[in-house]
């Protein structure tokens, strides 16, 4: 008995008989060689008519540390150890074999032993953001702080500017002269003309100056 994926539930089965056993009942799993599983499952005929399921990153050397590869499941794949009173500690890469969402539990004890480099971390509260807070942080941020020419926000802000500015001229320049009705479209100083148009009251002359 292999690895395998039920290719219509998307999930991975990971046979007691695969992993490397260390003494009484625990047992461990080589993530890296599971990475390799995965690839030769995923260039399988009916394999490769699904979408990958999962993202690898090698070990990387930086300032003379070398920091551990790292193995991420994607969504809608996810993870089922044999069941049984044992358990598996996940060795190799960091990953998230162990996440809610990702393992499906049973009587198996998944103990990873990832290892965190440097994190993006909040400075008020010390934590880790999660990506719902950081998407509050950017679309929270008030009109203000963004003033930067060329960036997406300042741009924003600009539209906004000069489409309130134009509401403002026609609401504060409509007048109505006899039968006919006259709108000044100004610039954004509110005192330079940019266009008049002038209708009669039957709607059917029209003059645009």
């Amino acid at each position: 008995m292999a690895i395998s994926i039920n290719w219509s539930t998307f999930v991975i089965s990971i046979p007691q008989a695969d992993l490397l056993f260390i003494g009484g009942t625990l047992y461990a799993l080589d993530t890296e060689q599971f990475w390799l599983d995965l690839k030769d499952i995923e260039d399988d005929v009916v394999g490769m008519t699904f979408t990958d399921t999962h993202i690898r990153n090698p070990s990387l050397t930086i300032a003379g540390a070398v920091y551990a590869p790292s193995l991420v499941i994607i969504s809608p794949y996810t993870i089922t150890f044999e069941d049984g009173q044992y358990a598996v500690r996940l060795d190799g890469t960091n990953n998230n074999l162990f996440d809610e969402g990702i393992i499906n539990r049973n009587q198996v004890s998944i103990i990873p032993t990832n290892s965190a480099g440097l994190q993006v971390v909040d400075t008020i509260s010390g934590s880790v953001p999660t990506s719902s807070e950081m998407a509050d942080a950017i679309w929270d941020e008030a009109k203000a702080g963004h003033s930067t020419v060329s960036t997406f926000g300042k741009s924003v802000t600009d539209i906004e500017t000069n489409v309130y500015l134009t509401l403002q001229s026609l609401a504060g320049n409509v007048t109505v002269a006899g039968d006919d009705l006259t709108i000044t479209i100004f610039d954004t100083d509110g005192t330079t003309p940019l266009r008049t148009l002038t209708m009669s009251s039957d709607g059917r002359v029209r003059t645009v100056d």
